[in-house]
Parts: C-alpha cells; structure tokens; sequence
C-alpha cells in the first residue's frame, strides 16, 4: 500500500474537510495517509504521525493548501527528493498546478502511474563568517535586504568572486526559476521557464539608473557583502525570515545539488497556466 505523508493548511476550513473525506476514502483507493506529528497532534490522529527517519520511505507528499504550504513541504523534507503533489486550496497556487475538484482525479493518476516528474532546481545560500559556513536552501527565492532598521542599505555584488556593483537599495532578489513568478516578478523581475536552471538576481528599489535584472548560469555564483553592519541586513528564505545568531561578513548564492519533485499531470503547460493566474489576479476585486 502506498504511504503518502499529506501536509494540510489547517488555517482554512475547507481543507479540514477535504482531509476528513480523503482519510475516509484513503483505504479503499490504496493508499495509507500519515501526517506530522504537530498536524496529528491538532487533529487528535496521533496514529497517523510520520516520524522524521520515516520520510524516505513515504512515495508521495500530498500538499492541500497554496504555494506557501509547498514551501512548508520542501523545508519539511530538508533535501528528501520525494514528489510532491500539490492541491490549491489557495488564492494563486503557481506550483500547485491541480485544483481542489481535481484532487481524486490526481490521486488515481499517481497511483496508476499516469503522471510525470517536473524537477525544480534549489539555491544554496551560504551565510559566512571567515572559514565558517551556514548553508540554507530555496525553492523560490533568497532575499537580502532591510532589516529592522528599515533605511535603504548597501550591497556590493561579486559574481563568480570578480566585484559587478555597488546597489543602494531595499535589497536583491536571487531567484530560481520557479520563483521568477513570486517575489522576483512583483519587483520586474523575467517570468522564467520552470524546467530551465539559472539563477535570477533581482533588485528591489535600486537607487540607480542600473536597475535591470541579471541572469547567472547555473554554475555561477553570486556572493553579497555590506559595508553597513550585516545586523541592519535581513535574509528571507522562501519567504521565511531567518533568525540569525551571531555576525557574517559575506553571503553566496549558487545552485545547490538537490531538486524538488513536483508531480504533474497530463497536458499542463506552464505558459497557459501562468496567464491563466496573472489574469485571474488582475479580475479580482
């Protein structure tokens, strides 16, 4: 029987529901439905937790939420390179792809094989202090810039370890190219095919004429350093601020080795889905 760990936003109600049908649906269809422990805790189905040292064993995620709640599953996985199938309970739902009166439908696919793989590059982003490294990854994107301070800051941009720029700005996305349609595409930033691998590097309000985005190759890197104290800078990983203890004097951005696997179903394409989004977005009220 195929495990499948399914990772719920609990904040919204019709998700709540939509998990009561599928546990009760869930034997009958072949599958054995697992949860983490704090979701099994709120739900009173302590029999269902999937401990940490059981994720490689799971064969799918199965994601009821939005984009946010995906994020949430690649943390969560830590580099685990298990698919991901998301179901959009949410307002835009880019990487989620199927919608919530698709979600039987895209669960008899998986389970008969009908289905494909789309692997998603990850950033590495190593925070440093001398020879010592801190290394977090992103689906999406990396944001340096304004920390509490809320005043524009100063970031020098090396690339491939040769100095590039001098920004005064509220500070620079590095994105993948999933997450050229999230932070990145608000800021001007190119809308960038998902199966491509490159890195976007964004800036965010530039006090300068030179404002343009910049495209790295995957096996490029891109290192930011300050000239102001790096406690008035602030990180963001995949919208995560990160708590940071300690000071660093320099942060790299390269690709990093893993992939996220998100499942796909027939006849998908990116292009339709995203004006399909971006102009559902623009006929709300």
């Amino acid at each position: 029987m195929k495990k499948i760990l399914v990772i719920p936003h609990l904040g919204k109600d019709e998700v709540k529901k939509a998990l009561e049908k599928l546990l009760v649906k869930s034997e009958k269809m072949g599958f054995e439905i697992q949860l983490l422990p704090k979701d099994a805790s709120n739900l009173k189905k302590e029999s269902l937790i999937c401990l940490e040292e059981d994720l490689k064993k799971l064969d799918l995620v199965l994601v009821l939420g939005g984009d946010g709640t995906i994020l949430r599953a690649v943390r969560i996985l830590g580099g685990i390179e298990i698919p991901i199938l998301g179901i959009n309970f949410g307002k835009i739902g880019f990487l989620s792809g199927v919608d919530e009166s698709q979600l039987y439908l895209a669960l008899e696919k998986f389970l008969a094989s009908n289905f494909q793989i789309e692997k998603r590059m990850t950033l590495a982003c190593q925070i440093c202090k001398g020879s010592k490294k801190d290394i977090f990854y992103a689906l999406n994107e990396v944001f340096i810039g304004r920390g509490p301070g809320g005043r524009l800051i100063t970031l020098d941009l090396k690339i491939n370890g040769h100095f590039f720029y001098r920004y005064l700005c509220d500070g620079l996305i590095f994105a993948t190219p999933t997450g050229s349609t999230a932070y990145s595409l608000s800021a001007g930033g190119p809308l960038v095919s998902p199966i491509t691998r490159l890195i976007v590097i964004t800036p965010v309000c530039p006090h300068s004429l030179f404002n343009r985005p910049i495209i790295l190759g995957e096996n490029e890197t891109a290192e930011v350093s300050s000239s102001l104290d790096f406690p008035q800078v602030g990180i963001t990983i995949d919208g995560m601020p990160l708590s940071l203890k300690g000071s660093f004097d320099r942060i790299i951005i390269s690709s990093s080795p893993y992939t996220v696997n998100l499942v796909k179903m027939d006849g998908q394409d990116f292009y339709s889905l995203i004006k399909e989004k971006l102009i559902s977005l623009e006929e709300k009220p």
